[in-house]
């Protein structure tokens, strides 16, 4: 993350229920005290995948000193999907004693 800072960059990170309030507890961690020095804006996107296939979304901002902002509720199907460019990434949620999800990255989705 600490390369990103300084770059007009979004950055998506994924992970189980609860996973947004851990990056925001880990973000919350540090002194932002000098990003607005930045002269852009580095963005990170944090997604839950829950079990009824809702994915809970939230928007952490440089400028904003990545104080959460909640995005819209977004369903999908056949287990989570996210396209960029010409890679698909599914994923589903694994019971492993923790939450935690198992990834798969297909070339083209369908």
């Amino acid at each position: 993350m600490r390369l990103c800072l300084g770059r007009e960059r979004e950055l998506a990170l994924y992970g189980p229920p609860g996973f947004i309030d851990q990056v925001e507890h880990k973000l919350a961690a540090y002194t932002w005290n000098l990003v607005h020095n930045y002269p852009v804006d580095f963005t990170l996107i944090a997604t839950e995948l829950h079990a009824d296939q809702t994915l809970h979304r939230a928007r952490f901002r440089c400028r904003t000193r990545f104080q959460r902002e909640p995005l819209d509720l977004v369903r999908c199907r056949k287990g989570f999907c996210s396209t960029r460019r010409a890679l698909c990434v599914r994923a589903v949620l694994l019971d492993h004693d923790i939450p935690c999800l198992g990834f798969a990255l297909e070339e083209s989705c369908t």
